[in-house]
């Protein structure tokens, strides 16, 4: 069985012939880039910026799904912490979890961030595949924000 380990480099296979490439980060964490060609040397990927970093199930890798194509240690800006936002279902308040640790937050805090979710290897091929067509990606939309249950300036649901 293939093993997740930190700085691989892994092949995403988007069909039609399209190719991604993410690196693994600390577990569960994958940094996604938009590349289309395997990088030769991690200098080649290191001028790109990751298009995304969301934490994915390990099974993308451990079932073979996504091959490991190569191995390089991790750059320094790669090894710093991700901050998500969470957004609770009921009252509406969010938070930012980072490394262990959630905190409360205003929404302006949370923006740009990621959404706290695990995401399975097709919904990151889905969303890979949107973002080569410049299309909204149904399972991120999905886990956006949502303004309306919020009040901006206390983080309060509306009534």
């Amino acid at each position: 069985m293939p093993r997740r380990t930190e700085g691989s480099l892994v092949e995403i296979a988007l069909g039609g012939g399209l190719k991604a490439y993410a690196r693994v980060l600390s577990d569960p964490l994958f940094a996604s880039y938009d590349i289309a060609e395997k990088p030769a040397d991690p200098i080649t990927l290191g001028d790109k910026q990751p298009i995304f970093k969301v934490w994915v199930m390990r099974r993308a890798v451990t079932s073979g799904r996504w091959p490991v194509v190569a191995k390089w240690p991790l750059e320094t800006e790669l090894m710093r912490p991700a901050s998500f936002f969470k957004q609770d279902l009921i009252s509406g308040r969010l938070s930012i979890y980072s490394e262990g640790n959630e905190r409360p937050a205003n929404i302006e805090e949370c923006i740009g961030l990621e959404p706290a979710a695990v995401w399975s290897a097709e919904h990151i091929e889905d969303r890979l595949r949107d973002h080569i067509a410049g299309a909204p990606n149904r399972w991120f939309e999905s886990l956006k924000i949502k303004a309306d249950r919020i009040d901006k300036a206390t983080g309060a649901k509306f009534s």
